[in-house]
């Protein structure tokens, strides 16, 4: 504490506007004792009838100063600014309102609305659970019957296969498991259900060759789904069945693998989950509408060689990644590919967006010999990536923005409901 001339100043910590304020209230009682003492001084005509009142109030406005200084004046913290006002809670998803809809029957707390397609190893219905009516599922029938091409015992090996392995994953990239159970003779596995159109509609519905930028963004972003299987410890997964029809474009732009029947755990003991014996002969079935060749266990054009039963080799994770080499130069040339493998035409002759320094990335990615392929997903997205830096320029954000559009086309032209 300091006093200069009759007035108490507190010293420490303040701010400019309160010094502001205590100046001005000084100068205030100044003036009203200066106007006081006169006043006096007028009426009563003395000194000493002036000066003990107008020290008493000078002493009174003193201790007033004081007063208001130590209880209010000092500086203080400033307040906390208010909480913001609360988020609205994330609006839910309009319920599915039951009458609405054309239930085909009802398997367990389910009820089966449309049929989305057929496959080897049983048959996918878009589906609602009737104790909770948020949201659509997809789930996947295999009637385990003798009428069967494959004996019962294997219907549920690979439903088993499938549905362990999909209640390990958690990616973007993948179709979600919900639930799996048992009715009479039929084995049930629920799953998400994805809004969209599997990349074979897409590529019938858009006719002609697809750009560059386009082929490899959407190449770079299976890439990552597939490095995140062959990641699997202690056993990486193999897709084994890497086509347009097991690849689902949903409305934001997403790619997501769907259909795990015939995955399998790179397991060089042949242990749990393993690959089942071999088909010698092709296996048509129909698939979305359209007829699908099965030989062995891939789709010919597809399966890398080692897949044939002829090549007495076992496939591991490069046989993904020659799968989607194939896809690649499909959507490149807009032609089909041979259904036995075999070395692949250039792009060039049929794609004329296409750089000449693509080729030689494709020619790995399809190589008869797996080991001239990348040796893993990660460094063919990285080749893909490097591409992508150097001669397209452009963003992954605007490559998912592509596929939107791509979605958007083919929601137009085809003019059905969401699949």
């Amino acid at each position: 504490m300091e006093f200069r001339g009759c007035g108490i100043i507190l010293l420490g910590g303040e701010t400019p506007e309160v010094m502001g304020r205590n100046h001005n209230l000084w100068l205030n009682l100044g003036a009203f004792g200066v106007i006081g003492g006169v006043a006096l001084f007028y009426v009563k005509g003395s000194f000493n009838a002036v000066v003990w009142p107008v020290l008493g109030l000078v002493g009174v406005a003193g201790l007033l100063q004081v007063s208001f200084r130590l209880g209010g004046s000092t500086v203080r913290p400033p307040k906390a600014p208010p909480p913001p006002p609360p988020k609205p809670a994330p609006s839910k998803a309009p319920a599915i309102v039951m009458e609405d809809l054309r239930v085909v029957r009802e398997v367990g707390r389910y009820a089966l609305v449309k049929e989305l397609g057929r496959g080897a190893f049983g048959t996918v219905y878009k589906a609602v659970d009737t104790q909770c009516l948020d949201r659509f599922w997809a789930i996947k029938e295999t009637e385990l019957s003798l009428d069967s091409r494959h004996s019962m015992e294997d219907l549920r090996n690979f439903f088993d296969q499938e549905q362990k392995v999909l209640s390990w994953l958690n990616h973007p990239g993948i179709v979600a498991r919900r639930d799996y159970f048992t009715e009479g003779n039929s084995l049930y596995l629920v799953m998400e259900y994805v809004p969209g159109y599997t990349l074979r509609q897409v590529l019938n519905a858009n006719r002609g060759a697809f750009l560059q930028d386009f082929v490899v963004g959407l190449a770079e972003t299976i890439c990552e789904a597939l490095a995140y299987l062959h990641a699997q410890r202690p056993n990486p997964i193999i897709f084994r069945d890497l086509k347009p029809g097991n690849l689902m474009l949903a409305a934001d732009g997403a790619i997501k693998l769907i259909d795990f029947g015939i995955c399998r755990l790179s397991n060089q003991n042949q242990m749990a989950l393993d690959c089942m014996p071999m088909q010698a002969a092709d296996e048509v079935t129909e698939v979305l509408g359209r007829c699908q060749d099965t030989v062995c266990l891939g789709t010919p054009g597809y399966a890398a060689p080692e897949q044939y039963p002829d090549s007495g080799m076992q496939s591991d994770t490069r046989a993904d990644l020659y799968a989607l080499g194939v896809l690649m130069w499909e959507m490149l040339t807009d032609e089909r590919p041979p259904r036995t493998p075999q070395r692949l035409e250039r792009i060039r002759g049929y794609n004329a967006t296409a750089h000449d320094e693509l080729q030689p990335l494709l020619d790995r990615a399809t190589a008869l010999d797996r080991n001239e392929r990348f040796s893993s997903a990660k460094m063919m997205a990285r080749a893909l990536a490097e591409f992508r830096q150097k001669r397209i320029c452009v963003s992954p954000e605007k490559l998912k923005a592509d596929r939107q559009m791509a979605y958007t086309r083919t929601h137009n032209i085809l003019k059905t409901n969401f699949f």
